[in-house]
């Protein structure tokens, strides 16, 4: 996502090593994501407060999709020194605070996106003993008749490849916990119901 620069405020912001809320600032829009799902999108206007920055929400009620009520506020978002300080507000359990960073980090995390790659993975793979099947076409997966956008995502320090699904809210694929390509093979934690995962190893058929 493109953000513009002509604001501080303006970015991707996360609780360092958490995964769960994220917000994105595109002065005067705010987008605010649990677990990568948009729970909440609004305008702000900026209050000073001496040294610290109150952003006043138009909308505070965060919602997941398709629900009928909101299940908490985003009570305030003040920044300060460089950090958003976050406070929301939940019905039973009341007051939670955090300290959000900005982050380089996609949606993805540590990835950026390497669909340059696909080509790569058209046909048909399957484990040794053909009990597990994937096909690819273009940026589609198919398995057990299932299709599933695709993109191939290029960690930022090790250069690991994965296939993740194209929604970040997604974090799992058809069932597979992890999905690694190594330009030969593709290796695949499978997640079984009531039983261990399940490593497969798939070559090109």
């Amino acid at each position: 996502m493109f953000f513009s620069k002509n604001s501080e405020l303006n970015g991707a912001w996360e609780e360092k090593g958490v995964i769960g809320t994220r917000l994105e600032i595109d002065e005067p829009n705010l987008l605010v994501l649990w677990r990568n799902t948009p729970v909440l999108k609004t305008r702000f206007k900026r209050k000073k407060d001496g040294a610290a920055v109150e952003l006043v929400l138009a909308n505070k009620g965060m919602r997941y999709p398709q629900a009928y009520s909101d299940y908490a506020q985003l009570k305030s978002l003040i920044y300060r020194d460089g950090k958003l300080e976050m406070t929301e507000e939940f019905p039973i359990t009341g007051e939670s605070r955090a300290t959000l960073s900005k982050t380089d980090n996609t949606r993805f995390g540590a990835y950026d996106i390497a669909d340059e790659l696909l080509p790569q993975l058209r046909g048909t793979w399957k484990d040794e003993k053909e009990w597990f099947t994937v096909t690819f076409e273009g940026d589609k997966m198919i398995h057990n008749g299932h299709d599933t956008r695709i993109h191939i995502l290029r960690s930022r320090y090790d250069g690991r490849l994965l296939v993740a699904d194209q929604d970040p809210s997604h974090y799992e694929l058809e069932g597979i916990s992890r999905f690694e390509y190594d330009g030969t093979t593709l290796r695949a934690n499978l997640l079984i119901c009531d039983a261990p995962p399940t490593y497969v190893v798939l070559t090109k058929k």
